[in-house]
């Protein structure tokens, strides 16, 4: 099924879509709940069945379809770090390849397939980057990689919005990107059932062709088959010495030209489009995800920072 959140004159509204009919909750439940008391199957066959608060799909405004626990960003994709090391000869460090490196995120921070994404504070440098992400449906703690999969509850599309000239002032310091990742996060449209992907299960996760486009233009893409660690290998990696909850997200990393800063640093040697600018208020970028959707947000202009007394010596 395909779980939706949007914006009600009620107030945020959990629900399924069923063709261009969005069938909601009567209440306030989230998808987060639904997933924590078992009932999400089941309340997904009932709202199918019912006409009852079911309105047309393109009159409402697509919400995040959750507000997750926490959220986790990882490199699946080597070639993404290969892509952003072109310069300094693509190689790609020893310890890329250990493990899934990982960073948190702001769940406050996601926004929907439609809404508005503001620049960040002071950020001159705005970037996406084209992911797919899992869902936790089920809690676990030091997962097998052969199993953690069997935890997933559902596929989304993932829009990492990032402050490129922050993230590498804040890196030297060598705990995360800090401020060059918090900004904003798109989540959707849509939360796609894993027994819907039943047909497309692969040996590293599932078969899903994912691309992004600015301004109209397919700037990158890739499959979430190709990328080098498994998305059991992810899933278990995240949950090492940390219970999973429900509703957590998890992206499994950026496809290999998925965005701007890649195409910067391949210059020529990337034979499709070149890297121009870096994005600006106005622009328009859409994910396409086949059965996940697509997003389509435009970026407005951000507020200045409030600078510390230490920023201002």
């Amino acid at each position: 099924m395909r779980w939706i959140r949007c914006a009600t004159d009620a107030g945020p509204r959990t629900g399924v879509l069923i063709g261009d009919r969005a069938h909601l909750l009567e209440g306030p439940t989230t998808l987060v709940e639904l997933l924590a008391t078992g009932e999400l199957a089941a309340t997904g066959d009932r709202l199918a069945d019912s006409e009852e608060h079911a309105l047309p799909w393109s009159e409402l405004r697509p919400l995040a379809p959750l507000v997750p626990p926490s959220l986790r960003d990882c490199v699946g994709h080597l070639g993404h770090i290969a892509n952003c090391r072109a310069r300094l000869g693509g190689e790609v460090p020893e310890i890329w390849g250990r493990v899934p490196q990982f960073y948190f995120g702001a769940p406050a921070s996601v926004t929907g397939a439609s809404e508005d994404v503001q620049v960040s504070p002071g950020c001159g440098q705005f970037d996406y980057e084209l992911e797919v992400a899992v869902v936790i449906g089920r809690p676990g703690r030091d997962l097998h990689p052969e199993r953690a999969i069997d935890h997933v509850a559902g596929v989304l599309l993932f829009c990492d919005w990032s402050a490129r000239d922050l993230q590498l002032e804040m890196m030297p310091a060598g705990l995360g990107p800090g401020k060059g990742k918090d900004g904003a996060t798109t989540l959707g449209p849509w939360l796609l059932t894993v027994d819907e992907l039943a047909d497309r299960r692969t040996r590293v996760g599932w078969d899903l062709p994912v691309s992004v486009s600015l301004n109209g233009v397919v700037m990158g893409g890739g499959n979430l088959a190709d990328q080098d660690f498994t998305v059991g290998e992810v899933i278990a990696y995240c949950s090492r010495g940390v219970e999973l909850q429900h509703g957590d997200v998890i992206a499994t990393g950026t496809v290999p030209t998925g965005c701007l800063l890649e195409l910067d640093r391949l210059g020529e040697r990337h034979t499709g489009p070149r890297f121009e600018r870096w994005l600006q208020p106005g622009d328009v970028v859409e994910l396409e995800g086949g059965v996940l959707g697509a997003t389509r947000n435009r970026i407005v202009a951000g507020t200045d920072p409030v600078r510390l007394p230490s920023e201002l010596r």
